[in-house]
């Protein structure tokens, strides 16, 4: 299992994604305290997160309504 790890503290959304390769699960820790595990995200879409501008606004371009999800 190798998992990687990005903060954003820059994002006043979002405060971290991990990600893991060999489940292709990725972790979504919002500022409000709720985390989400998201299923199925090709691994392009987690390393979005290190380029983007802004994490709240990648999230609800490139994963929110796109896969499936539940808390954690």
């Amino acid at each position: 299992m190798t998992t990687e790890t990005i903060d954003t503290p820059g994002s006043s959304h979002i405060i971290q994604v991990a990600y893991d390769d060999e489940s292709r699960e990725m972790e979504v820790a919002f500022a409000d305290g709720q985390l989400y595990v998201y299923f199925g995200v090709p691994k392009e879409v987690f390393q979005g997160f290190k380029s983007a501008g802004s994490a709240g606004s990648y999230f609800h371009r490139q994963v929110r309504n796109r896969y499936r999800y539940r808390p954690k």
